[in-house]
């Protein structure tokens, strides 16, 4: 039994030796040659086989020597192993912690980068909020400077025109109020008072259309605050006179203009009739 465990170990030597000496060729072919040499081996068997006893003694010896360092590589092994185990654990227990620590840092340098967004989401929000604000001021300055510059480029309407409705006397020093309104643009003209007061900075052109009474006359004036700015003097023998007068007066806004008699008949002096019509009117014509 040990001759035969003998052969087989020294069979399979030579196997090896056989195999690293030669070349390498295909599966099939090392397996023909290794079929050769396993019949050449047996018709050589007898032959060595005084040889093999001789070094059986020896093989054994080896073999113990190798039990001997297979036990030795064994515990070796296993010491490395839990070595090793114990190292890969430990590891593995440093490699979570640095994760964790790496998590933590992430969720940390997250949390701030988060919040560092916000902060700035705030402060443009503010400055948007800041600039439209501004740009919002801007406008309505320069809308309200672009309404100024038009105020003082284009000249409103203001114009008006009131009549008589009925004969009437003119007393010296008292308004003559025109009660029929034709058009008052601008509502600067007052039925209650008689008088136009200006509304803009201004030149204005005023107009008087008056009849009178045959006999009758009278002296009339348009007056701007109490100053005549013109005159004149309606009369007939024969027939019922009418006269127009005009003038033309720079005003400031809140100056007053109105008609007044300056000297005049007694009686009924104004004739009031459908065709001929006692008027007072007046129009901005530049500002």
């Amino acid at each position: 039994m040990r001759i035969s465990f003998c052969k087989v170990f020294f069979l399979s030597y030579l196997l090896t030796y056989a195999k690293s000496e030669e070349l390498h060729c295909s599966k099939y072919d090392f397996e023909e040659k290794v079929l050769e040499k396993m019949v050449r081996i047996e018709f050589q068997m007898e032959r060595m086989k005084s040889e093999m006893e001789q070094t059986v003694k020896s093989v054994d010896r080896k073999l113990n020597e190798m039990d001997e360092k297979e036990a030795k590589l064994s515990y070796t092994i296993k010491t490395t192993q839990e070595v090793l185990s114990e190292k890969m654990e430990a590891l593995q227990n440093k490699t979570v912690e640095s994760v964790d620590l790496k998590l933590n840092e992430m969720d940390e340098k997250e949390a701030k980068s988060s919040n560092t967004i916000k902060t700035t989401q705030e402060k443009l929000s503010e400055k948007i909020e800041a600039l439209q604000n501004k740009t919002t001021e801007v406008i309505d300055t320069k809308l309200k400077e672009l309404q100024i510059l038009k105020d003082q480029i284009v000249t409103p309407t203001v114009a008006f025109k009131a009549r008589l409705d009925t004969n009437t006397a003119a007393p010296v020093g008292q308004i003559i109020v025109f009660p029929v309104v034709l058009f008052n643009k601008g509502d600067a003209y007052s039925t209650q008072t008689g008088k136009f007061t200006a509304t803009t900075n201004g030149t204005y052109l005023f107009t008087v259309a008056l009849c009178v009474h045959n006999m009758k006359y009278l002296h009339v004036d348009i007056m701007v605050d109490g100053v005549a700015y013109t005159r004149t003097y309606i009369h007939d023998n024969d027939y019922v006179d009418c006269h127009t007068t005009d003038t033309v007066a720079v005003l400031k806004a809140g100056q007053n203009v109105w008609v007044q008699p300056s000297g005049s008949a007694s009686g009924s002096i104004i004739r009031h009739s459908s065709f001929a019509w006692n008027t007072f009117s007046g129009v901005l014509l530049h500002k």
